[in-house]
């Protein structure tokens, strides 16, 4: 005797007609839009700071461009890899690219680390001033964002053979999202690099 299949949710991985999206692009969409406040708050309070202030940054300290720029590439990195996964042909998907994404995104987190080691080494602890306060806040925000974004990453490799038999819609689902989230955090690096690193 077989078990039934629980009732399947309408429209979570086929596009609802009235919108073209899935219930999965939709509840990531609304997400996104929630956590667009979260980091809209946290520039608005450095744009409010910077203005106030007489001199920006107030005294030497900086943060290393190079590395920020080295950080830029390897979201450049998990872009590219993330689109090759998405809109691969094969079935299950190959897991070269999702591999390497993670991997761009392991290193991403290792520069943030080694960015704070080498700050703290000069003497940018937070508390120097609201400058590199607002640094660390928003990298900080950033980086866990990215090890979210690994974590969602690495479970697609994982799932995706016996996924992708079973159900590959489902599958083609997961990797849709995770590429929204992926182009989300990009951007907003572009944003926080811009601010940051080349103000």
């Amino acid at each position: 005797m077989t078990t039934p299949r629980p009732p399947e949710i309408p429209y979570s991985v086929t596009p609802r007609p009235d919108t073209g999206f899935t219930n999965a692009q939709l509840g990531m969409g609304l997400f996104l839009v929630a956590d667009l406040m979260l980091f809209g708050g946290l520039l608005s309070s450095y744009v409010l700071l910077r203005v106030n202030a007489g001199v920006w940054p107030p005294d030497q300290h900086h943060p290393v461009a190079a590395l920020g720029a080295l950080k830029t590439g390897l979201l450049f990195l998990i872009v590219a890899a993330t689109n090759a996964a998405r809109h691969g042909k094969s079935s299950p998907p190959r897991p070269l690219f999702f591999w390497l994404t993670a991997l761009a995104a392991l290193a991403f987190l290792a520069t943030t680390g080694a960015e704070y080691a080498k700050a703290l080494s000069q003497g940018m602890a937070p508390g120097v001033n609201t400058y590199i306060g607002m640094f660390y806040a928003l990298t900080a925000v950033h980086a866990l964002h990215v090890l979210a974004g690994l974590v969602a990453t690495l479970s697609i490799p994982i799932l995706a053979v016996p996924l992708g038999k079973t159900d590959p819609l489902r599958l083609a689902s997961r990797r849709s999202v995770t590429a929204m989230y992926w182009y989300f955090l990009t951007a907003v690096w572009f944003v926080i690099f811009a601010v940051l690193y080349l103000a």
